[in-house]
């Protein structure tokens, strides 16, 4: 013989709500993905600014690449392949400052920056000016902030480019090191 058992027959714990009809619990609601891929801002601060208040700072605003910035910086620094049919040989010309300028001009969206104690307006053209002008050593950090945002740009690289890489980070190694040695140095004396 069976019957039929209610919320209110079944005992309750301590502290729970005897006589009452468990909670209702609410269904979750989810959002489609967006697939539009808008890009992420981000805000690189130039070096050696510890001391300076926040207010001057200076900095560069670059977007990770969508699409179709992806498509532009591409275009930019395609080659051409040259192949020889007598002995099959393959020539390349590889432009490593157009590359680079390539993909600032694409990815640099805003600044802060100031020039003679003035804020300059981000425009295309100060952009190109200020990458013939700006220390290199602030050029390579950007670059690598860039690179590192955009993560589809590691699997364009060959082993060889990679390696080259490598060899060029193990000479800044040395060099950095030969450095902090003399600094050292020189704080001894």
């Amino acid at each position: 013989m069976t019957h039929a058992v209610s919320p209110t027959d079944i005992e309750q714990p301590e502290g729970g709500f005897y006589g009452k009809a468990p909670a209702q619990v609410e269904e979750t609601q989810f959002a489609p993905i967006d697939l539009w891929g808008a890009s992420e801002e981000h805000t690189w601060f130039f070096p050696g600014q510890e001391n300076v208040p926040d207010k001057f700072k200076q900095y560069v605003t670059f977007v990770t690449m969508n699409e179709g910035r992806r498509t532009r910086y591409q275009k930019k620094t395609s080659r051409p392949l040259h192949i020889e049919r007598e002995n099959n040989d393959a020539r390349m010309t590889v432009d490593q400052a157009a590359d680079r300028h390539a993909l600032l001009e694409t990815s640099i969206i805003g600044w802060k920056i100031y020039r003679n104690g003035e804020e300059l307006q981000f425009k295309t053209h100060l952009l190109l000016e200020f990458l013939k002008f700006a220390k290199p050593l602030h050029i390579d950090k950007l670059e690598k902030a860039i690179r590192d945002a955009n993560p589809w740009m590691i699997a364009e690289m060959t082993s060889e480019q990679i390696e080259k890489e490598i060899a060029n980070l193990e000479e800044k190694l040395v060099a950095v090191k030969r450095q902090e040695e003399e600094d050292a140095d020189f704080g001894d004396k």
